[in-house]
């Protein structure tokens, strides 16, 4: 199976972009949250130069929108790091079911860091066969041999649920 440094390497564009990103919106974050401060520290003091104070007001009400946008360029580069992982684990997933599908089939080992074959095996499931079928839903069982039996292979008489073969006997 793969390393995710080997996922690094096929998505190397793709993930220096998003820490990239991120970077830009840490340092948008920054100078927002920078801007937003040196405004509401100077908005009440005086100045003596033309529009000093609508400057700092400006400052201070830009600095906020500033940093959120920043925090949301962090949330982007962050979830292209999220995309990349999520291809991962699918990609991990995909070989893991193929090898214990061919391991099923009996093609191969089944992969993995020990090879303890002391393990009992079960003759139903390495004789039952691989389909895309719905599983049967049980229901019911006879009453006289036990048998699984759907809904519609039940056969009701006096209370009680009877396989075909049963019913016809408890009828005659």
């Amino acid at each position: 199976m793969e390393d995710f440094d080997q996922v690094g390497q096929r998505y190397k564009t793709l993930l220096g972009f998003g820490k990239f990103f991120s970077f830009m919106g840490w340092a948008l974050v920054g100078v927002g949250a920078l801007v937003f401060l040196l405004g509401f520290l100077g908005v009440g003091g005086s100045r003596s130069s033309f529009g000093g104070n609508q400057i700092l007001a400006i400052g201070f009400l830009s600095g906020l929108p500033l940093a959120l946008s920043g925090l949301m360029m962090v949330a982007g580069g962050q979830g292209i790091s999220c995309f990349v992982s999520i291809e991962h684990n699918t990609h991990v997933t995909m070989l893991a079911q193929q090898a214990a599908l061919s391991f099923l089939r009996g093609q191969t080992p089944m992969p993995g860091p020990s090879t303890n074959t002391s393990l009992p095996t079960n003759p139903k499931v390495e004789s039952m066969p691989l389909t895309t079928e719905a599983p049967r839903e049980v229901a019911f069982h006879c009453i006289e041999c036990d048998a699984d039996l759907t809904e519609q292979e039940a056969h009701r008489f006096r209370g009680e649920v009877y396989c075909a073969k049963h019913y016809e006997k408890a009828m005659g």
